[in-house]
């Protein structure tokens, strides 16, 4: 069995990214095997794959992982260079978990960057 730890980021005050790392580290010296990211929500907090870059270089041993990403958020090319240049800093290590949003949460967000809601899955 392993098991994950999700970073948590998803607030509106969240952690900084240097405290963060410091608990990716942590985790990875406590014997967890993966560390996650989610999405974006409305209020600031950081981006997640920028984090997950910077995680990259800090605990040397741990899977980092999407909790999940939205594609429909994102463009695809600039989105698939991004993964892949992290993959490469993480040295195989990222597992990417990708999500269409859920109902009665999701809706407002995928408005506010021009997706339509009813076609959220073609994106995936």
């Amino acid at each position: 069995m392993e098991y994950g730890l999700i970073l948590p980021t998803n607030q509106e005050n969240p952690a900084s990214a240097a405290a963060l790392t410091g608990l990716a580290v942590e985790a990875e010296a406590l014997g967890f095997d993966s560390v996650w990211l989610g999405e974006p929500r409305p209020y600031g907090r950081l981006e997640p794959l920028t984090l997950l870059t910077a995680l990259a270089q800090a605990p040397r041993r741990v899977t980092l992982g999407t909790a999940a990403l939205l594609p429909a958020y994102r463009d695809p090319a600039q989105t698939a260079l991004v993964l892949a240049s992290l993959d490469l800093i993480a040295e195989g290590r990222l597992v990417l978990g990708v999500g269409a949003g859920f109902p009665g949460f999701g809706e407002q967000e995928f408005e506010r960057v021009g997706v339509r809601w009813k076609t959220r899955f073609s994106h995936l």
